[in-house]
C-alpha cells in the first residue's frame, strides 16, 4: 500500500513538472470595439449529394449535364428544380451496364448522379444513365385472304 502511494505521489509530481515546463499559449487578440463576435468557419470536407431524375440538357462543349429531379416526393417548400453538374475526365459515366461518355447521354434519359459540391459548382462523381429501350417492332396483322366469290 505504501509503495502504491509513493508511486502515485511520484507520478503526480512528474505531471506537475511537465505542466510547469510547457510554454504559455499565445494570447488571443481582443475584438475591436463594437465588432460582432463570429464563430470561425468550420473547415469540412467537400459536401456530396445525389439525385435521380430526367436529363433535360447536355452541353458537350462545356462538359455539363442538367438533370431535373423526378424521383421521390419533393420536400415541402422545394420544387424539383434542374441541377447542372460538371462532368470531367474523373467522372464515371455508365449507360446501362457499359462504360459511356457524356456524348452518350441525351435529353429525356433517366439518370442517377452522385456529385461533389465544390467552390466552382457541382462536379459529377458518377453518372448512371438508364439504357434506352427500343420497343420491339409491332407486327401489323395481315388480314385473312379473301376468296373471290365465283359462280355457285
Amino acid at each position: 500500500m505504501a509503495g502504491t502511494l509513493l508511486l502515485l505521489a511520484l507520478a503526480g509530481s512528474a505531471a506537475a513538472a511537465t505542466v510547469a515546463a510547457a510554454p504559455p499559449a499565445p494570447p488571443t487578440p481582443a475584438p475591436a470595439p463594437g465588432a460582432v463576435a463570429r464563430a470561425a468557419p468550420r473547415v469540412t470536407p467537400a459536401t456530396t449529394g445525389s439525385l435521380a431524375g430526367q436529363v433535360v440538357g447536355v452541353d458537350l462543349a462545356a462538359g455539363l449535364v442538367t438533370i431535373r429531379e423526378t424521383v421521390g416526393a419533393p420536400r415541402p417548400g422545394r420544387e424539383a428544380v434542374p441541377v447542372t453538374l460538371r462532368v470531367d475526365a474523373a467522372s464515371k459515366v455508365v449507360k446501362g451496364r457499359r462504360p459511356a461518355s457524356l456524348a452518350d447521354v441525351h435529353a429525356g434519359d433517366h439518370a442517377v448522379a452522385r456529385y461533389q459540391v465544390t467552390a466552382t459548382g457541382r462536379r459529377a462523381l458518377t453518372l448512371r444513365v438508364a439504357d434506352t429501350l427500343v420497343p420491339p417492332a409491332v407486327a401489323t396483322p395481315t388480314p385473312p385472304p379473301t376468296i373471290p366469290a365465283g359462280p355457285q
